[in-house]
């Protein structure tokens, strides 16, 4: 197949869980970004200040030269002075580099680190040249300790773990001097300047607690800001391609429903003027071809428009997927040989959890594009067991995808080889209807094509349980209903419809009472002496009445035992989870013949032979 590029289609899988685990790290990266602006502010502050930074030093030094050995001041000097020199070159190396909001901790512990080593070598220096029979020098130690205490507020505002680690020590050094001193000389007002010195730190702590969080608000909000305009832009540019896609759709969907039925309408005419019998004969199977047409293109316009509605609920079962596979198989052999193409199966019993029939569907849909847009060579589809999975993988030597269609490929009536709507190559709903079909059952959808080599389609189901197969699934019944002289009352306010229904059971054999609203079937039952055993109605009625509530009234006056199928072309959502609780069967509009008499065998099981 050439080289593979795996692309995984997405498919909505929520789960609470997994809302929580979302919101939580979006939290995070948000934090981390306003981390990041905040230290990205002190970093350009603190560029450039290694000059100011050595001044105090050199001017605490100059003030001491007298009273410390000149050996011990250059030592703290250069001590300190590899502390600076660290910070500025911290600042200068972060706003080298591009760093991302994924990386800021590692600086920021970085520079939490440097505040620590200033902060305790200023502890350090104040607690060594602290002297208690010298008030000027108290005076001194003083100041500079407030002036780097209260003046580290600055860069706690942008990140607040810098006061605690470069204050605390400070305060803590000049606070245990003037107990010392206390104790030392029984002075209580050395006592009461380090309960000051407490309250100092204490007070800037609080302060620096609100210059920061202010600061981190401003950002967020801007983020916020900032997020909201990008996801309304990205919201707008969807809504502008939901637009054109509609618009396309309603285009390819009007095109290709305007030519059956103008077809039919030629055919009509025809007819009308046929002269024989044998005429009209050679007539019939082209009106059924173009009713067929008409036909299948409804059904998936349905499909598509349920799955999109979310009506359709899977019934999840255990079942041997070989089964399906093979005859699936069978179905397309005859239009693969006819091709001359080789069409081959390579599987083995798999049990798998899913839902049967739409699982047949997506597989089914899959093999007869894989058939039809396959000119020579074959088509493979293949089983493989992986684990708690089974990977269904459909192989072909068509045409293949070129890398700029593989997402259009999945676009309602969009056909890379049939640009002159061809409907003996398809209607071009099936891979759209696979792409939900497999949402829906979260399946896992990918695919790989090389562009003149073929393609490869691949769906990833679970592995069931042997033990909770259904046996007999399947299976057919050997049995045979006969509806003539059954009793059914048909409401429909569509004139042309009643009258097309009535005709068709009539044929059927059945009694039909035919009716445009409820009270019209009261009154034809009331003349009549045969009660009813099924009622078909159309789920809206004239002058807002239900069909649900007709069929209700009628089991009401004549027994539980009157059954019900609603017949509706309504695809809302709500309308129908309401009409699903009256437990009637519900068929979507247009119905074919042998649904609705399957429908009706199934309501009225009493006379099965």
């Amino acid at each position: 197949m050439g080289k593979k590029f795996w692309g995984e289609l997405p498919v909505d899988t929520q789960s609470g869980s997994a809302d929580e685990f979302t919101a939580t790290s979006d939290t995070d990266a948000i934090d981390r970004q306003i981390t990041l602006e905040s230290v990205g502010q002190l970093m350009t502050l603190a560029k450039g200040t290694t000059f100011p930074k050595f001044a105090v030093v050199f001017l605490a030094a100059a003030a001491h030269y007298d009273r410390v050995p000149l050996p011990g001041l250059m030592v703290a000097s250069l001590v300190m002075l590899v502390g600076i020199l660290y910070q500025e070159m911290l600042a200068r190396r972060f706003l080298a580099k591009e760093v991302s909001a994924d990386k800021v901790m590692r600086w920021e512990r970085r520079l939490v680190r440097s505040w620590l080593y200033m902060g305790t070598c200023w502890g350090i220096v104040i607690a060594s040249l602290y002297q208690a029979d010298s008030q000027v020098q108290q005076i001194f130690l003083v100041t500079i300790a407030l002036a780097l205490g209260t003046g580290n507020i600055i860069p706690a505002h942008y990140c607040l773990p810098l006061f605690h680690v470069y204050a605390a020590p400070i305060f803590i050094a000049l606070g245990g001097s003037f107990i010392y001193q206390a104790v030392a000389t029984s002075a209580p007002l050395y006592a009461v300047l380090a309960v000051v010195m407490v309250w100092v730190y204490l007070a800037g702590s609080g302060f620096a607690r609100i210059l920061n969080q202010s600061l981190r608000d401003q950002i967020r909000m801007r983020l916020e800001s900032v997020s909201l305009s990008r996801e309304l832009s990205k919201e707008r540019r969807e809504a502008e391609q939901a637009t054109q896609a509609m618009s396309r759709f309603l285009a390819a969907a009007s095109h290709d429903l305007r030519q059956p039925l103008h077809a039919l309408s030629l055919f009509i005419d025809v007819l009308r003027d046929a002269s024989s019998d044998e005429e009209r004969a050679t007539l019939f199977p082209r009106v059924q071809l173009s009713l067929d047409a008409l036909r299948k293109l409804f059904d998936a316009l349905l499909d598509i428009s349920r799955l999109d509605a979310n009506i359709i609920k899977p019934d999840y079962s255990h079942f041997d997927l070989q089964p399906v596979l093979l005859a699936l198989a069978e179905e397309y052999r005859a239009e693969a040989e006819k091709k001359q193409l080789e069409l081959r199966l390579w599987t083995s019993p798999a049990v798998v959890v899913s839902d049967r029939l739409l699982l047949e569907r997506i597989l089914r849909n899959l093999i007869g594009n894989a058939v039809r847009y396959t000119d020579r060579g074959g088509v493979l589809v293949g089983c493989r067991l992986r684990q708690d999975r089974v990977v269904v993988q459909v192989w072909d030597t068509g045409m293949g995808i070129p890398e700029e269609s593989k997402d259009d490929i999945f676009l309602e009536f969009h056909q890379l080889h049939n640009v002159h709507r061809d409907r003996n190559q398809g209607l071009g709903l099936g891979l759209a209807l696979v792409r939900r079909l497999s949402a829906l059952l979260q399946l896992p959808l990918r695919m790989n094509s090389t562009q003149g080599k073929g393609s490869l389609f691949e769906v990833v189901v679970p592995r069931g349980n042997s033990a909770l197969v259904e046996s007999g699934f399947g299976k057919p019944v050997n049995r045979r209903w006969e509806l003539g002289g059954r009793h059914v009352v048909i409401i429909d306010d569509e004139v042309e419809i009643l009258a097309a229904m009535k005709t068709l059971l009539g044929k059927w054999g059945c009694k039909v009472t035919a009716a445009a609203s409820l009270a019209e079937a009261r009154e034809a039952l009331a003349l009549g002496d045969q009660p009813p055993e099924l009622v078909l109605s159309d789920l809206r009625l004239r002058d807002g009445e239900s069909g649900v509530d007709a069929i209700d009234a009628l089991r009401g006056e004549f027994g539980d035992h009157l059954h019900g199928i609603l017949i509706t072309g309504d695809t809302d959502p709500g309308k129908l989870d309401k009409v699903a609780k009256s437990n009637y069967e519900i068929l979507q509009k247009p119905v074919r013949p042998a649904q609705l008499r399957t429908t009706m065998h199934n309501a009225l099981p009493g006379k099965s032979v």
